[in-house]
């Protein structure tokens, strides 16, 4: 190594290695920050909708309280179902994973049997029949609320599954990159 130009070779390739390996670290970090970034509106809008969940059991157990009147609870819970119809949809849209869908579609099924039982709670309302309404809304209505509740938890397991996986694999990336660049400089 006594000629300067094999020192300037082997110097301008050690650079082009080490800023090939910042650069390559660089672009996983970028694509697992996006992805850290869609997990965490994920995560944000399944909590939204255990909210908005529990706000449609609590609704509907208006129905039968005391002083409360059936038209202004029951427009209030078919106006959530048509809002958690909406939520579950575009939340489905953002899993990736098949097993993800498959909660989400559970908790579809489930809303959509806690419309049908709603509908027969608001006729026993409507009729004066306070405890058949009251036993549907809650015995049927706090299972179907449940399996909902339930399948939203579990598909947000799921995805932090995935997220932690993904986060593994780019660890991973990085060591490989850092010990192909110590390879290269040695």
């Amino acid at each position: 190594m006594t000629r300067p130009v094999l020192r300037w070779t082997t110097f301008v390739l050690f650079v082009a290695v080490l800023l090939t390996a910042a650069y390559l670290v660089w672009t996983n970090n970028s694509a697992f920050n996006s992805l850290n970034t869609s997990a965490g509106v994920f995560d944000r809008r399944a909590g939204s909708m255990t909210r908005s969940v529990m706000e449609l059991r609590m609704a509907q157990q208006a129905y039968v309280a005391a002083g409360q009147g059936d038209e202004f609870w029951g427009s209030k819970v078919a106006t959530q179902i048509v809002g958690l119809r909406d939520e579950f949809a575009a939340l489905r849209t953002m899993t990736v994973l098949p097993e993800a869908q498959t909660e989400i579609d559970e908790a579809i099924a489930a809303l959509g049997d806690f419309e049908r039982m709603d509908a027969r709670a608001k006729e026993y309302a409507r009729g004066n029949q306070r405890l058949l309404a009251s036993d549907l809304i809650f015995s049927d209505g706090l299972e179907k609320t449940s399996h909902m509740l339930d399948a939203v938890q579990a598909a947000r397991t799921v995805e932090a599954g995935r997220i932690d996986a993904l986060r593994r694999s780019a660890r991973q990336k990085e060591l490989l990159f850092a010990g192909g660049t110590a390879a290269a400089a040695l």
